[in-house]
């Protein structure tokens, strides 16, 4: 995969391993059927940010294959959530979202 570090400057990290369940396929992404710009998907993880009351702190952003092209958004938040939403690639329409506490992740 390629992955890409934007703060002041993009930094581009070739060849990177991908972080996936062990034995788990990856799909190759088929780019012809990506008709939702980043722009686009954008705009509809904003207002679900702010439908959830919710600002963003950190974003992981991934451009996937799965049955479908799919825009993965992980928000982790200033509340210490993780916003999940996942996109369409094809159509813009929201797949799945939702909302968990970082704190669930403890282990105890």
């Amino acid at each position: 995969i390629v992955s890409y570090l934007i703060k002041d400057q993009i930094k581009v990290s070739s060849n990177s391993e991908a972080f996936k369940e062990p034995g788990t396929k990856l799909e190759k992404l088929n780019f012809k059927e990506v008709k939702t710009t980043f722009g686009e998907v954008n705009k509809i993880a904003e207002e679900s940010l702010k439908k959830h009351n919710e600002e963003a702190t950190k974003i992981i952003i991934v451009l996937q294959q799965q049955e479908r092209p799919v825009w993965n958004l992980s928000y982790i938040t200033t509340r210490l959530n993780l916003l999940n939403i996942k996109i369409n690639a094809t159509n813009g329409k929201i797949i799945d979202e939702k909302v968990i506490s970082l704190m669930s992740f403890k282990k105890d």
